[in-house]
C-alpha cells in the first residue's frame, strides 16, 4: 500500500507533455500523512510572543500536527503593547500635565540651552497621543527620548526627570486604560490562538514564562488554557502524544535549581522533547541531567545550538519527527525583504534590521563562547542529519 502511494504521488506531481496532474500535491500529502500519521509529524514551536498578528497566517501555512508554546504568551518584555503604555503619558490629561509642569519648571535652562527643541518638545506634548497620530502610530516618539534629548545626561536635573518618567510610567501602566488595551490587543489575542490550534492541531501543549506569571495576574489562567479542545498546559508535567515522551518546564520549574533538580532525577532518559522557558543559566543542568533528544527552550535567544549533544532550538522553528524520532529542525524569521518567512539557522538576532544577512558574525561567536563555553552554535540546516 505505501509504494502505491509513493507511485501515486509521483504521477500526480510529475506529468509528461505538461498534462494536469491527477491531483494536487498538497491534497495527496495530507492523505499520504494521514494514512501514515506516524512516519511524519510536524510540530510549531513559538515563544516571547511580541504580536500575535501574524501567528494565523503563519498557522495556516504550516498545517503542524502540533504546536508547542514555549512561554511568555499572554506577555512578552519586548511586546508590541508596551509602546501604549508610554503613549499614555500623553494622552492621560494628569500625567501629560505632570510632564508639562516638570518642563515648566525647567523652562529658563532648557530654553538657553536648545531653544527650538524646548517649544517642539512643548507642543509636541500639548498635542497628545490620539489627536496627534491618529492612526499611523509609527508616528509614536517616546517620551523618555523627546525630553531626554533636551538635559545633558549625568546631571541631576537628568537623575530627577528619570525618576519622574518612571513614576508616570508606572501608573501610566496600572491605569485601566493600559489593561483593556493590552487585553484587547494581546491576551485575548492568545486565547484566539488557542482556539484556532486546536481546530488545525492534533494537539496544542503550553508552558507558563516569566512574563507569564509577573506582568498581569490571571491573565495566564491554566484552567481557560485547558479549557479548549486538544490543549494542554504542561508545565511540571510529562506527557506522551504521537510517540513523544513531552516534558514541560515552566519559568518557575527551572528558575529554582532545588525543583529542576528534583525533576531532573524523575524524568532522566525518559523524555524524548523538553519544552521550557528556562534562562540560559540552567540549560547545562537541564541537557545533563534530563539528557533528552531535542529541547525546544523559550525565554531568549534565536537559532540552534547543542548543548551536551542535545540540541537546542530557540526561537520560532519547525521540528519535524519520524517513527518518534527527532529528524530536522529549522528555525525561521521574517524577511524584509522578500516579505515572508525564511528558513534561517541564525535567527533574527544575526540579522541586520531590514532583513539582509550578517556576513561576519566571528564578534557574535566569541562573546557566546566567553558567557557560555559549553554550548556549541549551529549554523546549517537539518543538523540532526550530520
Amino acid at each position: 500500500m505505501k509504494l502505491l502511494l509513493q507511485v501515486f504521488l509521483a504521477r500526480s506531481i510529475c506529468c509528461p507533455n505538461n498534462q494536469k496532474a491527477l491531483v494536487s500535491p498538497y491534497i495527496f500529502h495530507e492523505l499520504y500523512r494521514s494514512l501514515y500519521r506516524d512516519l511524519c509529524v510536524k510540530i510549531l514551536f513559538i515563544a516571547d510572543v511580541n504580536s500575535w498578528k501574524d501567528y494565523i497566517t503563519f498557522l495556516n501555512h504550516a498545517r503542524p500536527d502540533i504546536v508547542m508554546m514555549g512561554g511568555d504568551l499572554v506577555s512578552d518584555g519586548g511586546a508590541r503593547f508596551w509602546n501604549r503604555m508610554e503613549s499614555l503619558i500623553f494622552d492621560i490629561p494628569e500625567l501629560r500635565k505632570e510632564l508639562l509642569d516638570f518642563l515648566h519648571s525647567h523652562k529658563s535652562y532648557l530654553e538657553f540651552k536648545k531653544s527650538d527643541e524646548y517649544e517642539k518638545a512643548v507642543e509636541y506634548i500639548e498635542s497628545g497621543y490620539k489627536e496627534r497620530i491618529c492612526l499611523d502610530e509609527s508616528a509614536f516618539v517616546s517620551p523618555m527620548f523627546l525630553v531626554g534629548s533636551l538635559i545633558p545626561h549625568g546631571s541631576k536635573l537628568h537623575s530627577d526627570f528619570i525618576d519622574l518618567f518612571s513614576k508616570l510610567e508606572q501608573r501610566a501602566r496600572e491605569s485601566p486604560e493600559f489593561r483593556d488595551y493590552v487585553n484587547d490587543n494581546h491576551i485575548s489575542k492568545f486565547y484566539d490562538a488557542l482556539d484556532q490550534s486546536s481546530e488545525i492541531c492534533k494537539a496544542v501543549f503550553v508552558v507558563m514564562g516569566d512574563h507569564d506569571y509577573y506582568d498581569f495576574p490571571g491573565a495566564y489562567s491554566l484552567t481557560r488554557i485547558n479549557s479548549y479542545k486538544n490543549v494542554h498546559e504542561i508545565s511540571g508535567k510529562n506527557v506522551v502524544h504521537e510517540n513523544l515522551r513531552i516534558l514541560g518546564l515552566g519559568f518557575m520549574e527551572t528558575h529554582y535549581l532545588q525543583k529542576l533538580r528534583d525533576l531532573s532525577d524523575l524524568h532522566q532518559d525518559k523524555v524524548d522533547i523538553i519544552l521550557t522557558h528556562a534562562e540560559q543559566k540552567r540549560m547545562l543542568e537541564l541537557a545533563a541531567w534530563i539528557r533528552p533528544k531535542i529541547v525546544l527552550r523559550g525565554h531568549f535567544g534565536f537559532g540552534l545550538v547543542r548543548i551536551k549533544n542535545v540540541l537546542v532550538v530557540q526561537g520560532q522553528s519547525m521540528v519535524e519527527t519520524k517513527d518518534g524520532e527527532i529528524v530536522n529542525a529549522d528555525t525561521w524569521v521574517w524577511c524584509r525583504i522578500s516579505k515572508k518567512l525564511e528558513k534561517c539557522t541564525r535567527g533574527p538576532i544575526h540579522c541586520t534590521r531590514y532583513g539582509g544577512r550578517l556576513s561576519d558574525l566571528s564578534g557574535i561567536i566569541e562573546r557566546e563562547k566567553l558567557r557560555w563555553p559549553w554550548q556549541e552554535r549551529i549554523f546549517k540546516n537539518c543538523p540532526l542529519r550530520t
